[in-house]
């Protein structure tokens, strides 16, 4: 009833719409979207060799081609669907990368039935 308080030195932030809409309809507290997103008009500099080692240190060779899936292992991401993308690619070569961890909304989607 109490959290997030509603006080007026505090201004909410939000990554999405649907968290700016749960925020108004339980607390009546309005808040401003930052996108949780990368500005690709102005990308960062690449560091080649200190990706060349992070790449390595999962096992990922140079003819490898990477596909990212930044987020964390639950089901509401929806991870088997880029599983079966990547399978049907059909190229060993293809390698799937998860950036997060399972755990803060329990286990049971890493652990296969």
């Amino acid at each position: 009833m109490s959290f997030p308080p509603r006080l007026s030195g505090i201004q909410h932030v939000v990554i999405n719409s649907m968290a700016r809409e749960e925020l108004a309809y339980r607390r009546g507290i309005p808040a401003t979207i930052i996108p949780n997103v990368l500005d690709f008009d102005n990308p960062q500099p690449v560091n080649h060799s200190g990706y060349k080692k992070f790449l390595a240190s999962f096992g990922l060779k140079p003819g490898h081609k990477t596909i990212l899936q930044p987020t964390r292992i639950i089901r509401r991401k929806g991870i088997e669907h880029t599983i079966d993308l990547v399978e049907n690619l059909k190229d060993p070569h293809y390698k799937l990368l998860i950036s997060h961890k399972a755990g803060d909304e329990g286990l049971e989607y890493l652990r296969p039935c």
